[in-house]
């Protein structure tokens, strides 16, 4: 009998250490052939978010911004598909504002000749409604010809002087918001001159070849902007030049705005979560994006990052269905709304999670990848092992890189992204007082936690990067500059999307329970040896009583 119970428990043990899970080329490879199965399923989702949000049947013309008809019909399909693959969906609601531009906006403009035209007008994101049927004058602000840091020279600040705003439509060169003296001028000017309406353009000749810009909140994010109501809107350069010309020329140009929006507060948007369960249920790590968008198809931003989410849940779930690989800790996925409103869902995720932040053992967050070099930004809260060690995420996936001969930039932490919430949770909330008084969020005493992002660079057209460009935030961030501009093409987002798949294996692998050997075991098998060694003991004990 004693041999017996000696042979089990040496077979048990054998058992136990050799089952080991280090991430080495073998025991990742599963991760890239699953990818591989289907190389454009990545570029694929986010080319149908893309669609869905020009869709102006579904979306109006109020693309997914948050709030908006778009954000609620990919929502809806962001649940189902996560519903048919076998995913437990879990929705969780705030209140939020409702907004829709339900006809298309315009305006008509009124000629010295007695004529008229009618041209589309592109609302900025969160803009305020304009459904007044009246006249008014058009006036502009001009610049100088070129953008530059210093203040506005003399001239052009006597001829801003002797414009008045008061009441009428105010055309201006986006531009103003990137120079701190010209932007302080501009805000004091129509906060005594008060206007009717903002109308974008470029005006000088360092931007003018760009497409029109829309920032995150830009409609409301200024305090002048909320104080009045202002709408604010881009119209198409040549319109905008052909209205500054008849100026010059003593002209006087009128316009009649439409901006038709309904807007209401208390409607319920969501984040969206799910969750792969790992052997040690106590702990996550959170991965991340945001499916909203500000005022353009967002094929980028951040219909990608969306994209990378569902391919890397996809892959998790069909490894951990065909027991090909089951994570130590609970891989927990979360798709944020309301990012570009100033990181809402995220910071509302945090608020409604608070005593669940200790089990967060880190984020990764995925925004706006697919452009040429991929970027990843570091934590300042480093996250830790069980043992007490430090993990460094950026260098892991600078290391994949290098491997797979993946360009790759490394970023300080920024306040860029749903990260952030984690990263910086005061901060945000700060900002969120700032700039939506109606939502109270209490972040102040939030502790922070590890969290990183990876993104792409460039992103907006500007930030040149060895002569590419970015398109985020522009109306080119859809599906046809993936062809004219070589940008977030389908095999370039795939393997951005492995490196961020790898990283995250080679950060799960830190949490793995290790044996006296270093080697890891898995808890399952020593919850199973126990029991076997209590079955042996109690067949023991019987035995020793017959013996008696």
């Amino acid at each position: 009998m004693r041999k017996l119970v000696s042979l089990l428990i040496l077979s048990l043990l054998l058992n136990l250490t050799a089952t080991v899970n280090i991430l080495d080329d073998d025991s990742a490879s599963w991760l890239v052939s699953y990818i591989d199965e289907n190389p454009k399923s990545t570029y694929d989702s986010a080319y149908y978010i893309s669609n869905l949000t020009i869709n102006n049947t579904i979306s109006h013309y109020s693309y997914r911004v948050a709030g908006s008809p778009g954000e609620k019909a990919v929502a809806d399909w962001l649940e189902n598909i996560l519903s048919e693959w076998g995913f437990n969906v879990v929705i969780e609601e705030f209140d939020f504002i409702s907004w829709d531009i339900y006809s298309g906006p315009k305006i008509q403009v009124f000629w010295d000749d007695n004529t008229s035209e009618t041209f589309r007008v592109y609302p900025e994101h969160y803009s305020y409604g304009f459904n007044e049927n009246i006249t008014v004058q058009i006036v502009y602000l001009p610049l100088p010809r070129y953008f530059r840091y210093d203040p506005l020279p003399d001239k052009i600040k006597e001829k801003w002087y002797n414009i008045n705003t008061s009441g009428k439509i105010v055309l201006v060169g986006r531009e103003v918001m990137f120079n701190n003296d010209w932007a302080a001028m501009y805000f004091d000017k129509i906060s005594f001159e008060k206007p009717i309406a903002i109308l974008y353009t470029w005006m000088t000749e360092n931007f003018s070849s760009y497409p029109r810009f829309h920032s995150s909140t830009g409609g409301r994010k200024y305090v002048v902007y909320r104080d009045l109501k202002l709408p604010t809107a881009w119209i198409d350069s040549t319109l905008a030049r052909d209205i500054m010309r008849r100026i010059d020329n003593n002209e006087t140009v009128f316009g009649q705005l439409m901006i038709p929006i309904n807007e209401s507060w208390g409607n319920k948007i969501e984040n969206i979560v799910f969750t792969i369960p790992g052997r040690d249920k106590s702990k996550q790590l959170l991965i991340t994006a945001h499916y909203d968008s500000v005022m353009t198809p967002a094929l980028c931003d951040n219909g990608a990052g969306v994209a990378g989410v569902l391919e890397l849940a996809q892959v998790f779930l069909k490894a951990y269905k065909e027991n090909v690989y089951v994570p130590p800790i609970n891989l927990t996925f979360v798709l944020f709304t309301a990012e570009e409103a100033g990181l809402i869902g995220s910071a509302m995720y945090v608020y409604q999670h608070l005593n669940e932040l200790d089990s967060i053992v880190g984020v990764v967050n995925i925004d706006s990848i697919g452009s040429y070099v991929l970027s990843v930004s570091w934590s300042d809260v480093v996250m830790r092992t069980p043992a007490g060690e430090s993990i460094h995420p950026e260098d892991i996936a600078e290391e994949i890189c290098f491997d797979l001969d993946v360009p790759i930039i490394l970023e300080p932490p920024m306040i860029s992204s749903d990260h952030a919430s984690f990263l910086y949770p005061k901060q945000v909330g700060l900002l969120i007082a700032n700039w939506w008084p109606e939502i109270t969020i209490d972040l102040s005493t939030t502790e922070r936690r590890p969290a990183i992002m990876f993104s792409s660079q460039p992103y907006i057209p500007w930030q040149n990067l060895d002569s590419y460009r970015g398109w985020i935030h522009t109306p080119y961030d859809n599906a046809t500059s993936t062809a004219t501009f070589d940008w977030v093409n389908p095999t370039r987002l795939e393997t951005q999307v492995k490196v961020i798949g790898l990283t995250i294996l080679d950060i799960l692998t830190h949490f793995e329970p290790v044996s006296p050997s270093g080697k890891n075991i898995d808890p399952v098998l020593v919850i199973s040896f126990i029991g076997v060694l209590v079955v042996i003991l109690i067949v023991f004990i019987k035995f020793r009583k017959r013996a008696i």
